[in-house]
């Protein structure tokens, strides 16, 4: 994108007028500088649409190459594209002061560790009113990066977990939110509720799209194929599945993709496993599925594709890692399992695959439970209130 343009679409970004907490709608800017697209990606962009369709002016700040810029775009949102090379990146700094000079915004909510070093410094300079970001990890924070965090008005934690974790590395506990992580529940059930037409059909052209017979019980996971999301103990339970009716559909690209497939051939699976790849069309594939799986043994904050496979109704079976255990209730909305547990995770996926009362039964919990606590409405009232209570 041209300077001219970049600025062209930076001025149709009201200005500021009055102090914000006192005014129906505020101007936001939302960041990710990330390349590529997972679970905070999506979270950034529900928050964007979800602020964007209550009113207010929402602005996101997005990597040039990165698919969030690009969804963003399409969902008629202001996007500025903004690249840093790491964690402190003077140009990118420079680069950020200027945007934020031109959108005048109310809040600046950072995201991921590349954005919040060069924001926060932005966001001084520039007089930003009130700076937030948002924790969507379980690692130390390094000792320098305390400064930083101290340095915003609030750090928005999305699970319990991740309060805890922070408290414990000497973040000001004051500066510390607890919002529970969230999706939109309403236009889920508009789009694929169990008597929505649309959902039938696509259940049915996607399951034959994955060679599905009627039988067929279809096990997917959805994710980055990367270290830490456990796809290979994943592959090897399911190869321990006496099962032949079973299928495994692997949804999602990354660096581990060849190294998966040849574990794939090595276990004598490729007849029974799909590589689906990246995909934009995730729920509709949830309503495809009958039992979803998160096998990560890395960190989870609060897993997206949980919440979203126990919103389809679906079975889910999980790591008992990070937020994990806070979206999903031991055999009441779904099984949990030790991360890298091979034999336990065979076993909670033969349990499901014979019976098809426990999928059911897992399924409406979870569904139920989504509605009650992890809607995006609940979400959007505690982060609106939180951006107004943090101005000073």
């Amino acid at each position: 994108m041209s300077l001219d343009t970049q600025t062209e679409t930076l001025h149709r970004v009201l200005d500021v007028t009055a102090s914000f907490p006192n005014k129906t709608f505020m101007t936001i800017v939302q960041v990710n500088l990330q390349r590529d697209y997972g679970g905070a990606e999506a979270h950034v962009l529900a928050l964007a649409q979800g602020l964007h369709n209550r009113g207010h002016q929402v602005c996101v700040f997005a990597h040039p190459q990165g698919k969030l810029l690009g969804k963003a775009r399409e969902l008629g949102l202001d996007v500025v594209p903004l690249a840093a090379r790491g964690q402190i990146d003077f140009k990118s700094t420079r680069q950020f002061a200027r945007a934020l000079r031109q959108v005048r915004p109310d809040v600046l909510h950072l995201h991921t560790p590349k954005d919040y070093v060069s924001g926060v410094v932005a966001a001084k300079l520039v007089r930003v009113p009130v700076v937030a970001m948002t924790r969507h990890m379980l690692l130390p924070v390094k000792p320098w990066m305390r400064r930083i965090y101290n340095a915003t008005d609030a750090v928005v934690c999305l699970s319990q977990g991740v309060r805890d974790n922070l408290c414990e590395q000497e973040i000001r506990s004051a500066k510390l939110h607890l919002i529970l992580g969230a999706i939109d529940t309403n236009d889920l059930a508009e789009r694929f509720g169990a008597e929505s037409v649309c959902a039938a059909k696509s259940r049915e052209l996607l399951r034959r799209e994955f060679g599905l017979e009627p039988d067929s019980v279809a096990i997917g996971v959805v994710g980055r194929l990367v270290t830490g999301k456990g796809h290979t103990f994943l592959l090897r339970a399911f190869a321990q599945l006496n099962a032949p009716t079973a299928k495994l559909i692997v949804v999602g690209e990354g660096a581990l993709f060849g190294s998966l497939q040849e574990e794939t051939m090595r276990l004598g699976l490729q007849e029974r496993v799909v590589f689906a790849g990246f995909r934009t069309d995730v729920p509709a594939i949830l309503q495809a599925l009958d039992i979803v799986v998160l096998p990560s043994d890395g960190t989870e904050v609060f897993p997206l594709v949980v919440m979203e496979a126990m919103a389809a109704a679906r079975a889910v079976v999980a790591s008992r890692i990070g937020g994990v255990g806070e979206i999903v209730e031991d055999e009441r909305t779904g099984l949990l399992v030790p991360p890298r547990d091979v034999e336990a995770l065979a076993t909670a996926l033969s349990r499901l695959v014979f019976s098809a009362a426990l999928r059911e039964k897992l399924g409406v919990a979870g569904k139920l439970r989504v509605q009650q606590h992890f809607s995006l409405t609940r979400f959007l009232d505690e982060t609106e209130q939180l951006y107004r209570r943090s101005h000073s």
